[in-house]
């Protein structure tokens, strides 16, 4: 492999002591074991299962659909409620979109034969889940299961019901009225945003007697810190992943990118952390921001933007989503604690995991999309789950198999018609 190196830092590895070195080893050896569970030493995603490609061929994601894979029912989840969680959904750039919707359905009945069309939208009164206003679509094929349309706010209402709402089911402390109380409070909270009602105030479950972790906006858990962010980042800038040692940054060539994308491993990051998710979809719209503002990098298809930074997020499917990169979202670090607070790629694939997520800067040379920079700065949003409490140095380990699956995203954009042939790698984006 030829790389060219562009900054060199000494290894903080070198700077331990023998015995330091092999406890860090063994924490190392038993770390893999846990997280990188499913590794693959071939490139591949997930094949998509048939429900989702007839999706995509109704709704392409180029036009501003997005097929989002189940979010997975809670325990507690009633059988009446739990179709909405265990089928793919088909989410609508806006609530003037659902209309539009219902006629790619009719007129696609060849593709995606639908037997029954249940409007919650209308009236908002699905078993087992009080509040919820998508559309269910019961297909003929059986084998098929069914699928939901939502528009992103409703999209939010099944995350909030899955994480908050549902496992407050079994606490007999928890009045049932109240609780449903508070669902179509919910509901109807982001109804009102789907409506442009300006100034619309969340509902408080504190104020309906309500325990606040079934709150929308629940109190942020404050995580312990071993070191601030920012030196944290700067021990951890040094890549380590691909058998590198002393590097920051770096030009790979063709033949090592190839290799990248063969090694690229195959784990799924979790993506969770109901408690920041709902604030940064809050700060993402307070900023202007839309779900038309996300694209997705199709195959033969180039970005349509030109020396912008973007962030972006794989999915298990191989499919890449990307946005511009607000500076106003770097306000929400405001709003949270810690490592948790880079987790803008969560709203690309909410509630789903990814196969990899960063930064890349894109310029052009020639009518041809070129990609001049990118980084796996996904941050450890995507860790916190797997690492609980462990604390900034686990997660510097963690930083180097996530620099690894850049190799999906090298993939996808190989697929697209992008050109890497210059393409400076950085662990953070800096």
């Amino acid at each position: 492999m030829h790389l060219r190196t562009h900054h060199q830092v000494t290894s903080p590895w070198r700077r331990r002591s023998a015995g330091d070195r092999r406890a860090w080893s063994r924490g190392l050896f038993a770390f893999l074991c846990l997280v990188v569970v499913n590794s693959a030493d071939v490139y591949a995603f997930e094949p998509m299962p048939d429900i989702m490609q007839r999706l995509l061929q109704v709704f392409p994601e180029r036009d501003g659909w997005f097929i989002e894979e189940p979010l997975g029912a809670a325990p507690q989840t009633p059988e009446g409620a739990q179709p909405f969680f265990a089928t793919f959904r088909v989410v609508v750039p806006d609530v003037d979109a659902v209309e539009l919707a219902m006629g790619h359905l009719s007129t696609a009945q060849e593709i995606l034969p639908t037997h029954k069309i249940t409007r919650y939208d209308r009236k908002p009164d699905a078993p087992g889940l009080p509040g919820f206003r998508g559309v269910w679509c019961r297909t003929e094929d059986d084998s098929l299961v069914g699928f939901s349309i939502l528009t992103p706010n409703q999209n939010r209402f099944l995350i909030w019901a899955k994480y908050q709402y549902y496992p407050t089911l079994d606490d007999d402390a928890v009045g049932r009225k109240a609780r449903e109380k508070y669902a179509r409070d919910v509901s109807q909270y982001f109804a009102s945003l789907d409506a442009g009602v300006p100034d619309t105030e969340p509902p408080r479950a504190i104020r309906q007697e309500l325990p606040e972790r079934i709150d929308l906006y629940p109190p942020i858990t404050e995580a312990p810190l071993t070191l601030r962010p920012r030196e944290w980042r700067d021990r951890s800038a040094e890549i380590r992943a691909w058998g590198l040692t002393g590097v920051v940054a770096f030009q790979p060539t063709r033949e090592a990118i190839d290799r990248f994308i063969e090694q690229a491993p195959d784990t799924l990051w979790p993506n969770r952390e109901i408690e920041f998710i709902q604030r940064l979809f809050r700060q993402w719209s307070d900023l202007g921001n839309s779900p038309r503002s996300i694209r997705t990098l199709a195959r033969g298809a180039m970005p349509d933007t030109e020396h912008e930074s973007d962030f972006f997020a794989v999915d298990r499917y191989g499919r890449v989503r990307f946005a511009r990169d607000d500076a106003g979202l770097e306000s929400h670090n405001k709003l949270t604690y810690g490592f948790r607070s880079y987790g803008r790629h969560a709203i690309l694939f909410p509630g789903a995991p990814i196969r990899a997520g960063g930064f890349f800067h894109i310029g052009a040379a020639e009518n041809q999309a070129v990609i001049e920079r990118v980084s796996a700065d996904a941050g450890a949003y995507y860790y916190s789950n797997v690492l609980g409490d462990a604390g900034y140095h686990d997660i510097a380990l963690l930083t180097d198999f996530f620099v690894a699956s850049l190799g999906h995203v090298f993939a996808a954009l190989q697929q697209a018609g992008v050109s890497l042939e210059d393409v400076t790698i950085r662990k953070f984006r800096r």
